[in-house]
């Protein structure tokens, strides 16, 4: 039945509306705005024209060219191309330059029209209100663009518009992102293989992979652009399907396929189930088929088994599984970084950038148990491996090759598996040839057999690293066969297996493999199983391996069960201790290899490490335990002494004092650690006041004198550092005066005055001024005592020897303060905040030890000289607090200036405060001022 009804006006343009239901139509009428819109009704005669109220119908400008089309929420767009050759929808301009248009409607569970039911799907798509309508357009630039509805609307994702085309992919790729292990070798070991994966493409697979990105990821274009043939104008868009038809100027028609509208089809195929649908579009249109996993990952781990019914095709299957990578093609940065999936709860997502954790692993295992399950006439088997391990359902058909694509593909790489499952498929053949095994003799039209899965895995990884493999399963026969299949040299792996099979031991040969392999934990307990202890000994010392070999040997001693068995596992277990205390001897861990040998009973070799090591109080309960007579005691604590007078004072003192009963030398050798109240104690519990005066008296004024003179130079040298670290700020804001007035009077707005010619006559002077260094080097005279010479570190020059390199970068590194040098200032203040000018002032005890010296003087009646050297220490630490406060102070200022000017300093050095709590005198933690030796003006 045909509807009318009357118009305001002349009508220049009628625009159906696709995907409208029930049939609507925008009618445009001369001298309005606003279209109206004619709707047929619901089928009772009601229809009619009603002016619009929707202001994106509304185009600014006449254009001859219009299309209306609704969106899948019901809103109607109305898209036109005027005389100028702007694209417009409704009142936003969509692109400019645009020679033609056409709208494509995509089906929203991701069917394609293709084949015979193309009309169908056609039809069914362009009636459909779940459709997805997008605009394609080529330009003047000969470049076909394609415009998603937000882009029509100017919403969130707009990249189309006025500067459509725009760069927004990542950098080109190179030759090892595309070395994929589709039909590639996998070399697990072989120099020409990628850090990656271990696989290594010729040019063939290189191009092959290369074909599989984006055509335009290359050269980082958008990828909703296509370059087209100059010319070429739209003629239609077929809904349901992903191509576009091209009249070229010639007047041929062409179809393309645009990326942008096939990889839509991909994943609204995925988020309907349609997993054949996506994978077939996947592989017609060279789209990476990670994005079948990627999307909405972790998804596809539990829709594993819908995955591989669905397709039903083992080769389709094992293409997936051999261009896996761990990376996310759909994360930033990613080749599919523009399709987005659903929210999938599924945890912690990978942060951005970052690969999938356990992507090809989970994928591989997902799709493998699927393949297994899904197999009807899998052959069970009750046998076992030579390792003991159940073996798998071998399947009879190419699913077959799935598994083993599955096992060789996972990370790490499961060859072992694989190469199993392989020999046992030909242990069945061999039986049922003949006749031994039960088996009948299988349809070789039907059923696999083991050489062509033998052939899938060396075209998957190479037939060098197959045999390393095959090796690595200790079976010959297995090695052998995969030698025979690949095109290794049978000069080469003949020979070797020959010598392997010459081996009588069986430990010892898998030794043997696994040396070669490099699994030297393996290698370790497969030559102690062999007997061969020198060769695991020395294998655990050059792979430091040896706490390995003795858990395995604990391992086995557990699982002995008879008492020589047992016995024998003992005495191995002592041997290869041995050898591991010898090695941690000869890496000067005495202390280590005397437990080693504690724990194997051998106490007189531990009582020589414990010596070594100048263990005191082990050696020394140890040479009481083995009851070593009283002389060999003594001589071992005169040993023990000797070699501690050196590193440990105190601790000699004790072993003095207590094992060798020489008081004397207890005390010289407490005077010597600055143990100035034991010292005094020792003498006085033996009845020997006399080593008080002879011995602790003289060592206390030596050390009293040392303290005072350095106690008394400290003030002058940090007054010398802290005028020179005013100097260099007074120096620093002459040289900015300076560089200003320069920079005005080049820009000739210079004001004229005698002060910028003062301010620039100060830059020359800057570069000699330099006599400051004399800070950093002179010493006053009162310094130079025995002690500060004994810290000075300055090389000898005596028989003419010139400082070797490692004292010239020792001193140059230790020094840290350079006169003139650019950052000299910030230098100065952080060596100054740390504390490091006080000396021995600063050490730990420093104060606590002097503390001890002025309770002693006084104790011998030396009140005054007390009082005097606790002054001059209090004089000392209070002028190197203040001294830090300030050069702190001035720290924090160079900070802030260099902030405002946007400087870039070394980090080491931004905070002086932080590196002076390093060194901080310890004022508080120790009671070194006696109340007693203060005087009025004391501190």
């Amino acid at each position: 039945m045909t509807l009318a009804c009357s118009l305001p006006g002349e009508a220049t343009r009628v625009t159906p509306l696709e995907g409208g239901a029930p049939a609507t139509a925008l009618v445009q009428v001369r001298g309005q705005p606003t279209p109206m819109m004619w709707t047929e009704g619901d089928g009772d005669g009601r229809g009619g024209c009603f002016p619009a109220r929707l202001p994106e119908v509304a185009l600014r400008e006449p254009c001859a060219v219009a299309r209306a089309f609704a969106t899948a929420d019901s809103r109607a767009l109305l898209v036109g191309l005027d005389s100028t050759g702007t694209l417009r929808c409704g009142s936003r301009v969509v692109a400019l330059g645009v020679r033609s248009f056409a709208v494509h409607r995509c089906a929203g569970d991701g069917a394609v029209a293709a084949g015979c039911d193309a009309p169908d799907v056609s039809y069914a798509v362009s009636s459909s209100r779940r459709s997805v309508p997008r605009v394609v357009y080529v330009t003047l630039a000969d470049e076909l663009r394609v415009a998603e509805v937000a882009d029509l609307l100017g919403g969130p994702g707009d990249s189309s518009g006025l500067d459509a085309g725009t760069a927004d992919a990542g950098a080109p790729i190179n030759r090892d992102e595309l070395a994929s292990a589709a039909g590639g070798k996998r070399g697990g070991g072989n120099s020409r293989s990628v850090e990656r994966g271990g696989v290594y493409m010729d040019q063939l697979h290189v191009s092959m992979r290369a074909a599989m990105r984006p055509a335009d990821w290359a050269r980082a274009a958008d990828f909703r652009t296509r370059r087209v043939e100059e010319g070429s104008r739209i003629v239609a868009a077929p809904p349901g399907s992903v191509n576009v038809v091209l009249q070229m100027p010639r007047g041929n028609l062409e179809t393309v396929h645009p990326r942008s509208l096939a990889l839509p089809a991909v994943t609204a195929a995925l988020a309907a189930g349609r997993f054949t649908a996506a994978a077939t579009l996947a592989a017609r249109h060279r789209v990476d088929l990670n994005l079948l996993v990627d999307y909405a990952w972790p998804s596809f781990l539990s829709r594993a088994s819908e995955f591989v019914e669905s397709v039903n095709d083992p080769d389709v299957v094992m293409e997936l599984i051999e261009v896996l990578d761990p990376a996310d093609t759909t994360a930033p940065g990613g080749v599919y970084a523009h399709l987005r999936g659903p929210d999938v709860d599924a945890g912690p997502q990978p942060a951005t950038g970052e690969n999938l954790v356990g992507k090809v692993a989970r994928t591989c295992s997902a799709i493998r148990a699927a393949v297994e399950a899904r197999s009807s006439n899998a052959r069970s088997s009750d046998d076992a491996v030579r390792d003991g391990s159940v073996v798998d359902r071998l399947l009879d058909d190419r699913w077959e090759l799935v598994v083993l694509s599955a096992h060789a593909r996972t990370e790490p790489s499961d060859l072992g598996a694989a190469l199993r499952r392989v020999g046992r498929r030909r242990e069945l053949e061999l039986a049922a040839v003949s006749g031994g095994g039960g088996t009948e003799a299988p349809d070789s039209e039907k059923v696999l057999d083991s050489a062509t899965a033998l052939k899938h895995l060396i075209a998957l990884v190479g037939g060098e690293a197959l045999y390393e493999a095959a090796l690595g399963t200790y079976d010959l026969s297995l090695a052998y066969l995969v030698g025979t299949h690949s095109a290794m040299d049978p000069g080469e792996f003949v020979a070797d297996l020959k010598r392997l099979q010459d081996i009588e031991s069986e430990p010892l040969r898998r030794a043997d493999v696994d040396a070669r392999l490099g699994r030297w934990p393996s290698c370790v307990e497969n030559l102690l199983r062999g007997g061969d202890i020198a060769g695991a000994c020395e294998v655990a010392e050059r792979r430091r391996l040896f706490p390995h070999a003795l858990a395995a040997l604990g391992e086995s001693l557990a699982a002995e069960a008879s008492a020589s068995s047992k016995e024998s596992a003992v005495e191995v277990r002592r041997e290869v201790t041995r050898a591991y205390a010898a090695f941690l001897s000869r890496e000067r861990r005495h202390e280590d290899a005397a437990v080693a040998l504690l724990s194997v009973g051998e106490l007189r070799a531990a009582l020589d490490e414990y010596r070594e090591a100048v263990a005191w109080r082990p050696a020394l309960a140890l040479a009481a335990r083995l009851c070593k007579s009283q002389n060999e005691r003594v001589s071992i604590a005169e040993e023990i002494c000797e070699a501690l007078e050196l590193t440990d004072p105190s601790a000699a003192a004790i072993v003095a004092a207590q094992h060798l009963g020489d008081v004397d030398r207890a005390v010289g050798s407490l005077t010597r650690a600055r143990e100035w109240r034991e010292s005094a104690r020792v003498a006085y519990l033996h009845d020997r006041a006399d080593l008080v005066e002879t011995v602790v008296a003289p060592c206390a004024a030596e050390a009293a004198r040392g303290v005072l003179s350095e106690a008394t130079e400290l003030p002058s040298r940090l007054d010398k550092y802290l005028t020179r670290l005013r100097d260099l700020r007074t120096r620093r804001e002459a040289m900015r005066r300076a560089i200003d007035a320069g920079a005005e009077a080049w820009r000739g707005d210079r004001p004229g005055g005698d002060d910028d010619d003062d301010a620039a006559s100060e830059a020359p002077s800057l570069a000699s001024g330099v006599s400051g260094m004399s800070a950093y080097t002179d010493r006053t005279a009162g310094a130079r005592t025995a002690t500060s010479h004994a810290r000075s570190g300055v090389p000898s020059t005596q028989g003419g020897r010139k400082p070797t390199r490692k004292q010239r970068r020792g001193k140059k590194a230790g020094a840290g303060l350079r006169a003139g040098g650019p950052t000299e200032e910030r230098d100065l203040a952080a060596h100054l905040a740390s504390g490091a000018v006080a000396g021995s002032l600063g050490a730990p005890r420093a104060l606590e030890e002097i503390g001890e010296l002025t309770e002693l003087l006084v104790s011998l009646g030396h009140a005054e000289d007390a009082a005097a050297l606790q002054r001059a220490v209090s004089d000392a630490v209070a002028a190197l607090e203040s001294a830090r406060e300030v050069a702190r102070l001035r720290g924090e200022a160079l900070n802030r200036e260099d902030a405002d000017e946007e400087v870039v300093v070394d980090p080491t050095k931004v905070s002086v405060g932080a590196h002076a709590a390093s060194k901080e005198v310890q004022t508080a933690a120790a009671q070194w001022k006696w109340a007693a030796l203060r005087g009025s003006n004391a501190r």
